[in-house]
């Protein structure tokens, strides 16, 4: 395949997890009606925590379905990538400063790691004493130490990326109306 059409795949791929927005705008629509006035908050308040709970697990969404829509549904290439997305988030959490969170480009990155992994390494054929590693478990493993090195990775690179992107913003910014054009 070549690179337009793996671009087009991701493409696709990506699309799966962004179905889920538009019930989260919904949710949070209904939250902000007046619910007070007709003396039902809590359904207002209930509406407004699951609208912010997709987007607070929207990495999480998409990594798993990016991993889905590469391998063709392939169930094991979507845990692979969930198990990704958490092994990213608790090493940042736990090594970094709270600065590192995961965010829905690393939750894609983690996604297609998954399902390229799945779709490469699916039928992988292992040592008869490594075998119970083998075929989709192999991809399980590999994404998971995958994963962990890119978190440990990120743990420096995340930092220098954000400072040269306010850089760049706060140049933007100076430019006044000129810089929003380039922005755009």
């Amino acid at each position: 395949m070549n690179w337009l059409g793996s671009l087009q795949q991701l493409g696709r791929a990506v699309m799966l997890p962004t179905m889920v927005l538009p019930a989260a705008a919904i949710l949070l629509s209904v939250g902000s009606l007046p619910w007070d006035a007709w003396g039902l908050k809590v359904v207002g308040e209930v509406s407004t925590v699951a609208g912010h709970g997709i987007f607070y697990f929207l990495p999480y969404l998409f990594a798993v379905g990016v991993a889905l829509g590469l391998s063709n549904q392939a169930g094991q290439a979507g845990l692979a990538a969930l198990a990704g997305i958490v092994i990213y988030d608790q090493v940042t959490r736990n090594f970094g400063d709270g600065t590192v969170q995961p965010a829905s480009l690393i939750g894609i990155i983690l996604g297609a790691l998954a399902g390229v992994t799945h779709n490469r390494f699916k039928s992988i054929k292992l040592p008869e004493i490594l075998q119970f590693f083998g075929g989709s478990r192999f991809v399980l493993l590999i994404v998971g130490l995958c994963s962990a090195l890119f978190s440990f990775f990120m743990l420096w690179i995340a930092p220098i990326l954000q400072h040269g992107l306010n850089a760049i913003a706060t140049w933007e910014y100076s430019l006044g109306g000129f810089g929003l054009f380039i922005y755009g």
